[in-house]
């Protein structure tokens, strides 16, 4: 177990903490301007979205490729237990599917979704007769809280099945994270 640990300590000092984690401090530190535009909202919620789905997935036995909803849903229902089951639904079919493909969240004639930095509250998605807005400032609270928990649980906690698990899916050519998580375009040599 000593060396799965070395290398998931690997993965998580520079996948996670520095590409994952690094560019969504950057994202949120970005403030949108008198208008509420240019504030890459929409960028740091597809980098939660993204992360939250990788993490799910590597968290699943012998997880199938196209079932990214199922372990985005997962992981947040294990690591972000204060999102309801409404608006968990809400965050994958009318947030991820949408941001993912067309860069926006779901938009029709009598409901525009939207991704704020304002807070409001702490309501995750306000609601009201036309407008949804996904608080990203609580959505990234939740999703810092839920990586460092989830670190706590392999790093500290030393939870056989957890490593076992993602270090399977790290290392197996098989299911695609390998080459989703290393990001070669990022790196600068």
């Amino acid at each position: 177990m000593e060396t799965q640990l070395i290398e998931l300590k690997k993965f998580f000092d520079k996948q996670v903490d520095g590409y994952i984690l690094g560019d969504l401090e950057v994202l949120m530190k970005i403030e949108p301007d008198a208008n509420y535009n240019k504030g890459c909202a929409i960028p740091a919620a597809m980098v939660i979205l993204s992360a939250s789905e990788l993490f799910g997935t590597l968290l699943t036995p012998n997880p199938q490729e196209k079932e990214g909803a199922i372990y985005l849903k997962r992981f947040m229902e294990d690591y972000m237990p204060q999102i309801s089951v409404l608006d968990r639904d809400s965050i994958v079919y009318n947030y991820r599917h949408k941001i993912m493909h067309i860069f926006f969240p779901k938009f029709s004639g009598k409901k525009m979704y939207g991704v704020t930095k304002i807070p409001n509250q702490n309501i995750l998605i306000a609601k009201d007769s036309v407008y949804r807005n996904l608080n990203l400032v609580l959505f990234n609270e939740y999703f810092q809280q839920a990586v460092s928990d989830l670190k706590t649980k392999i790093f500290h906690e030393k939870n056989e099945s957890i490593i076992n698990t993602i270090f399977s899916n790290l290392f197996d050519d098989n299911i695609g994270t390998t080459t989703s998580t290393t990001n070669q375009t990022t790196i600068i040599s």
